[in-house]
């Protein structure tokens, strides 16, 4: 499964892309910025972005509004990364489509069946 992970945390980017790719069913291409994403995001087909709500060049959720809204992007399952109160943001990311979110900091050991059973609920 290609996925996408944006943040711009280099430990979270090389932590998620380990544990992910270990399990040899998932390859992660990693990028810390809104900009270089939605670059990628033209580039490439993915079948899944992991992106991060607080972002340094702006917010993860409304890179996710503006991707919906552009018609040269497929726009793969999201699932949201955040280290902030899950509840303050459940809602606003349920009611755009957002396929789940995973609670910063997560736990290594099951990460990959939080991104498993989130994009591949079957």
């Amino acid at each position: 499964m290609n996925i996408l992970l944006v943040d711009d945390d280099p430990e979270i980017q090389f932590l998620t892309k380990f544990v992910l790719e270990q399990t040899g069913e998932f390859d992660v291409t990693g990028v810390e910025s809104i900009d270089k994403a939605k670059v990628m995001l033209t580039e490439m087909v993915f079948e899944g972005i992991l992106l991060d709500v607080m972002l340094p060049d702006g917010s993860g959720i409304d890179m996710y509004e503006e991707i919906q809204d552009n018609p040269e992007i497929d726009v793969p399952p999201v699932v949201f990364l955040t280290g902030k109160d899950a509840g303050e943001i459940f809602q606003k990311i349920r009611s755009l489509g957002a396929a789940g979110f995973i609670q910063k900091p997560f736990n290594p050991a099951n990460l990959a069946e939080q991104v498993r059973s989130i994009l591949r609920p079957d």
